[in-house]
């Protein structure tokens, strides 16, 4: 007899599989994804898709894939080349026969205007997010993008994302899975088995960012992949010696 408060392997099974088949059924059935889409789709055949090889860009690409005849990603990134995201667009190139566009995120001219990890070597201005969104459409042609930014992101993306209802017409941005749950990601994402960039550091996010706790996970995660960083940040070997002297 099993103790007082304890599940059989049995019950157990019992009630997460009808939890695991709904999570399931309701990611491939969204008619709020579907509308948002079919709302730019009747606009044009084209769409960018701001893409981070995370589990909310890898499923608004793949629902963009659906949609529209031409599906142009585009990845920002804080330095250049770095292993794991080479590996994975490879991936993506295997899978979706796409090519994901590559260019600087605006926190890369804060960086180098400012020598972070570095010295200064940006005489122009700081960029914003719309700055990258501009080139981008210049060189591509094409004016809407989908993102996969959701309402549980923080405070202020739902502040954002509600008031638009996901569908921004004025600057032409498109937010299909703007009110999808972390777990209704999940399970279309493992649904569909769509690539991902590996995580570091056990965290949910897959990104390389310039934060302390970034560097040093990148660090002991990947060498290769830190080599890279370095090459473009050659001061974050400071913040490496300081983790390893236990001061940070």
């Amino acid at each position: 007899m099993p103790p007082i408060g304890s599940v059989s392997r049995k019950r157990r099974a019992a009630v997460v599989s009808p939890l695991r088949s709904c999570v399931r059924f309701a990611a491939h059935n969204s008619p709020v994804v579907d509308d948002l889409l079919a709302r730019v789709r009747a606009e044009t055949d084209s769409i960018l898709v701001g893409y981070s090889g995370g589990k909310d860009s890898a499923a608004v690409l793949s629902k963009c894939l659906e949609v529209f005849k031409t599906v142009v990603p585009f990845f920002m990134f804080i330095a250049p080349g770095l292993p794991m995201f080479e590996r994975h667009f490879e991936r993506v190139r295997a899978a979706y026969g796409v090519e994901v566009i590559q260019t600087a995120h605006p926190t890369v001219s804060v960086a180098l205007k400012r020598g972070l990890y570095c010295k200064p070597r940006w005489s122009g201005p700081v960029l914003k997010q719309v700055d990258v969104e501009t080139t981008i459409r210049k060189r591509t042609g094409i004016d809407w993008i989908a993102y996969g930014h959701r309402a549980s992101d923080s405070i202020p993306r739902n502040a954002m994302l509600r008031r638009f209802q996901g569908f921004d017409p004025k600057g032409r941005r498109v937010y299909p899975i703007w009110d999808w749950s972390m777990p209704k990601v999940w399970g279309y994402t493992r649904a569909r088995k769509l690539p991902l960039v590996p995580q570091i550091g056990g965290r949910r996010t897959s990104g390389v960012g310039l934060t302390v706790k970034s560097i040093i996970e990148l660090h002991a995660a990947s060498r290769d992949d830190y080599e890279a960083l370095r090459r473009m940040y050659p001061d974050i070997e400071a913040v490496v010696a300081r983790a390893h002297r236990g001061e940070v």
